[in-house]
Order: C-alpha cells, then sequence, then structure tokens
C-alpha cells in the first residue's frame, strides 16, 4: 500500500502476536516491494544470520533478497533503505529500556530486475529512540 512520498509500508505481525509497521524507503521510485517471509524462508533467513553484525541476506529468486535481522521485543516498526544493489539499510524504533532479549526479524525485497551482485550488503543502522 503506497503512503507518503513513496514509502511502502505492510504490517509485519510479531512472534508476540503484536503488529508492527515494516516500511520501504523510496519504493515507487526504485520499483521495489516488500513482503512478509513464508515459514520455510524463515528457517533459511535464521541460518544466514551473521554473529557479528546479527543480520543475514539470501537470494531468493532472481529478483528477490531474504534479509533477515535480529532486534528486540519492543520495536514500534523498522525501516528498510536501498542505497543500490549493493548496499541495503534497516533502521529499527525501539522503546526505550526494553532490549532485554533478542527477536528475529524477516521480510523478502522484491526488485525490478534481477539480481546483479552476489555479495550485497545488510546492515543495522542506529535506532530511532521514541518516548515511552
Amino acid at each position: 500500500m503506497p503512503t507518503e512520498a513513496g514509502l511502502i509500508t505492510i504490517d509485519y505481525p510479531t512472534r508476540s502476536g503484536k503488529v508492527i509497521p515494516l516500511s520501504v524507503v523510496d519504493a515507487e521510485a526504485l520499483g521495489l516491494g516488500v513482503r512478509l517471509a513464508t515459514p520455510a524462508e524463515e528457517k533459511i533467513g535464521e541460518r544466514s544470520l551473521d554473529d557479528v553484525t546479527d543480520t543475514g541476506m539470501v537470494q531468493v529468486s532472481p529478483r528477490e533478497m531474504l534479509l533477515t535481522w535480529v532486534g528486540g521485543p519492543c520495536e514500534r516498526g523498522y525501516t528498510l533503505s536501498l542505497a543500490d544493489q549493493t548496499r541495503i539499510s534497516i533502521t529499527g524504533a525501539p522503546r526505550p529500556a526494553c532490549d532485554t532479549a533478542r527477536v528475529i526479524y524477516f521480510a523478502v525485497l522484491s526488485l525490478p530486475g534481477d539480481i546483479e551482485t552476489t555479495s550485497p550488503t545488510l546492515s543495522l543502522e542506529p535506532p530511532v529512540i521514541f518516548g515511552g
């Protein structure tokens, strides 16, 4: 569902049952899409996680990348940004003082054409903290 300035946002149901927004910046202009990962893709994503970066990325089709990242249980949402096909970043919006557990999140990012690179990077950006 397109929203302001080409931002696409989907409802992301967390494992706790809470629904948070997952947004993709400039999605319309870049021809991007985002969807929830299937249970089978989640298993692939869990195996792709890097212990140092807390992220993982796997190409699941010629035009889709499975993104996996570790966040906290009190996230208010996530924003994905694509600088080019080699750099994807994720920024969270956690509640303050709520990082007591690690939660794994998954999403599949669709690109308008075939993915050209074999070694894109995925990074977690410093979170945007909102009050209480």
